[in-house]
């Protein structure tokens, strides 16, 4: 019984808590003081050669922390965005459908930032980001600021 109770807490928490560096195909850690912006370019392979916009930009950076809560403004394809993330909560973190014409679970790329650390005497906010592809539908590459960009697929 207890193997059993084991096996299906383990099952439970890789698909809730699913950061794994196995599933993700991008990931990369940020290093944002208040108001700094960090940007992801976003190649979209599969309309590379057919269309002349394959491209988009993901930009976010935290303006407030107050109470443990950071405040993420965040830009995709022009329409802002802003979330209210608890800092150092696993579950707590933002989930965005990077291409939306994606039909099915398996074919979805999406990316889920979280907020890992805040560093008070700092005031700094360490923002994790894995990126789902599945099935190789983009080219990621990652821009720190004043920072050149990383390539870094897994």
């Amino acid at each position: 019984m207890n193997k059993i109770c084991f096996l299906l807490f383990f099952l439970v928490s890789t698909l809730l808590y699913g950061k794994d560096k196995q599933i993700w195909e991008y990931q990369h850690r940020f290093l944002l003081k208040k108001d700094q912006v960090a940007q992801i370019h976003i190649d979209n392979v599969a309309l590379a050669n057919k269309q002349k916009n394959s491209s988009f930009l993901l930009k976010f950076g935290w303006v407030l922390f107050e109470n443990a809560n950071i405040t993420l403004l965040l830009n995709y394809k022009g329409y802002p965005h802003q979330y209210l993330l608890r800092s150092g909560k696993p579950t707590d973190g933002v989930k965005i459908d990077l291409l939306s014409n994606s039909n099915g679970l398996r074919g979805r790329v999406y990316a889920l930032i979280d907020i890992a650390d805040f560093d008070q005497q700092k005031q700094r906010a360490q923002i994790d980001v894995y990126i789902k592809d599945d099935t190789k539908k983009v080219r990621i590459k990652f821009q720190d600021p004043k920072q050149n960009m990383i390539d870094k697929r897994k």
